[in-house]
């Protein structure tokens, strides 16, 4: 069940429209049905069911967009190095550039990875869109808001959607099987439940002023990959040289959103654990 933090009395008598970009996604399923509950008007495209982006003159009339990855992940990205630009910075910059000829605030779901762009592609993506996002602010007055995503997880269709660590170590354990850890798994993340994603982002739709830079989303809480097979129970073996390893620590400082959000996660990995079904 998708839930969220939000006392509705504090939303304006007018609700405001918001315009979800990726909202067939796994943030986005999520996110509709949060931002409903919140008494939003919300209008959810995907890619899969218009344009890509190219004229981009739905976002008049709308208080706000939610830009979610289009296409997502290391690996994805890696693989289809043509299709990574087009769907991610083409489709961003042309988003944002309409946006900003309408005076309408753009909330980009960036990731921690574009503080290391040099480690992989995907990375390289999200600090591209980053810097032309924090451009058009300054140069054309845009209203470009920045969150860089933690690892995440849990919510309805993750295990169907996405192909994350935490997703590879559920199916490990559903299916008695070993679990390869790529490196040496001493790499430590932080990661998030979409439920408290969902909060920040709503929070940050809701927010009235300007966000001159990117706010981490996360928990502040680093577990190493080691110690997620302990928390699971798993088996596991090492694939050392794998190439998608990434930074050796990537995890949130939480500072700026709890000063300028007032977002504070409160899912707790340990209990998505405890309930996943085995």
């Amino acid at each position: 069940m998708v839930t969220m933090r939000i006392n509705k009395e504090s939303n304006p008598k007018n609700r405001k429209s918001v315009m979800v970009i990726g909202g067939d996604g796994y943030i986005g399923t999520s996110l509709v049905k949060c931002l409903k509950s919140a008494d939003l008007s919300v209008w959810s495209y995907d890619k899969e069911r218009g344009s890509r982006g190219e004229d981009f003159t739905d976002v008049v009339g709308h208080d706000a967009v939610v830009l979610l990855a289009a296409f997502p992940g290391i690996i994805a990205c890696r693989g289809n190095m043509r299709k990574a630009v087009v769907n991610n910075i083409s489709v961003a910059f042309n988003i944002m550039n309409q946006a900003a000829k309408d005076h309408v605030p753009v909330i980009f779901t960036s990731s921690q990875a574009a503080k290391e762009p040099f480690d992989n592609f995907y990375a390289t993506i999200k600090k591209i869109i980053e810097i032309e996002a924090l451009r058009l602010n300054q140069r054309k007055n845009a209203d470009n808001r920045i969150l860089r995503l933690t690892n995440v997880y849990g919510g309805e269709n993750y295990l169907e959607k996405k192909n994350t660590v935490v997703k590879q170590f559920v199916m490990a354990r559903q299916n008695r099987i070993k679990m390869v850890i790529n490196g040496s798994g001493h790499q430590i993340r932080d990661f998030i439940h979409v439920n408290d994603v969902c909060t920040a982002i709503y929070k940050c739709i809701m927010h009235d002023e300007r966000i001159p830079e990117p706010i981490d989303i996360g928990t502040g809480i680093g577990v190493s990959v080691l110690n997620l097979a302990e928390m699971f129970g798993t088996a596991f073996s090492f694939c050392g040289d794998s190439d998608t390893v990434g930074s050796d620590v990537s995890v949130a400082d939480t500072t700026k959103a709890k000063e300028i959000l007032d977002f504070y996660a409160t899912e707790k990995l340990s209990d998505y654990i405890k309930n996943v079904e085995i």
